[in-house]
């Protein structure tokens, strides 16, 4: 070229942005009949969460059946130590990001992990059995159990957490947990398979 301006093209580093940025639409795209079908086989709350910095944030949400109705609305962020969900992730992830513990139990974060010297070991109870929960040894309470959705390089790019009334897990806890296990492996395969 023989003119004096200058002369740009598009890089490696365009070409990486771009396929994160289209992963991150599939997971959800390839979640969103999983999720469904899901739902419908186990009558709970059933929702895809991704991390975002220190928070984990509901992309995608069913409400469970019965009355009163149980759902997490899309956009609803919550703390990645404080929740089922956000720990499944954490536990899939090369490198944390700069985390915050909370000071005490609330009612937002009802399962804190209060200090790093308690997340490690979760976090490798978490690793060994694939999920994380809280809640499910309480009468009269929510539960909520969660499972890492990983990429191909075993990275948790979301999890899919699932809730409950305690009363309903109790008698059928190895059924909701395999239902859930199988849903994370499920949209994991897919994604697996894409690259």
């Amino acid at each position: 070229c023989d003119t004096a301006e200058p002369v740009y093209r598009l890089g490696i580093g365009l070409v990486k942005l771009a396929t994160r940025a289209a992963s991150q639409h599939d997971v959800g795209r390839l979640a969103l009949p999983v999720l469904r079908k899901l739902n419908a086989r186990t009558g709970q709350a059933t929702s895809l969460v991704r991390a975002q910095g220190d928070e984990a944030t509901v992309w995608i949400s069913f409400e469970g059946a019965g009355s009163p109705r149980l759902a997490m609305a899309p956009g609803m962020t919550f703390s990645l130590t404080g929740s089922a969900c956000g720990r499944a992730i954490l536990a899939y992830l090369p490198t944390r990001p700069d985390l915050q513990f909370s000071s005490q139990t609330d009612d937002r974060f009802p399962d804190p992990v209060l200090s790093q010297a308690e997340l490690g070991p979760r976090l490798s109870i978490i690793r060994e059995r694939g999920y994380d929960c809280y809640g499910t040894e309480l009468p009269n309470a929510v539960f909520s159990i969660a499972a890492p959705v990983v990429n191909h390089e075993g990275m948790a790019v979301a999890a899919i957490g699932m809730f409950g009334f305690s009363i309903h897990y109790v008698g059928q806890q190895d059924a909701l947990i395999s239902a859930l296990l199988e849903a994370a492996a499920e949209i994991s395969g897919m994604l697996t398979d894409r690259t």
